[in-house]
Parts: C-alpha cells; structure tokens; sequence
C-alpha cells in the first residue's frame, strides 16, 4: 500500500534557492557579527579611557599626583 522508498524530486532552482539562502544568511552574520562586535569595543574602550568632557581624571593621573 505503501511505498518503502520515497524519492523527492528537487529540480535545478530549487538547489540555486538554498545556495542563495547560505550565502544570504552568512553574509548577514557576518555584517551583524562585525556591528555588534564594533560596538561592544567601543563602549569598553570609552570606560577605560579618559573623558575629556567631564574633566575626570584615570586611576594612573590620580596616583602620579
């Protein structure tokens, strides 16, 4: 009544669909990986640096004085 084997047919543009959806997805990854990656190093390096703005001072300036 049933077949033991089923064999799916996937034709050529259903092949160039998924490669296109690999690509799309690695690409994105890649652009919202680097974004986020750009930001969390930027607000590091503003806790550790010194802020011209407000006029404090780091831990090294506070010792040498």
């Amino acid at each position: 009544m049933f077949d033991l084997f089923n064999f799916a047919y996937l034709d050529p543009s259903t092949g160039s669909i998924v490669i296109q959806s690999l690509i799309g997805i690695v690409a994105g990854v890649t652009v919202f990986g680097r974004n986020a990656i750009h930001q969390i190093a930027g607000k590091t390096r503003r806790l550790f640096t010194k802020s011209e703005v407000s006029g404090t001072k780091t831990e090294a300036e506070v010792e040498q004085q």
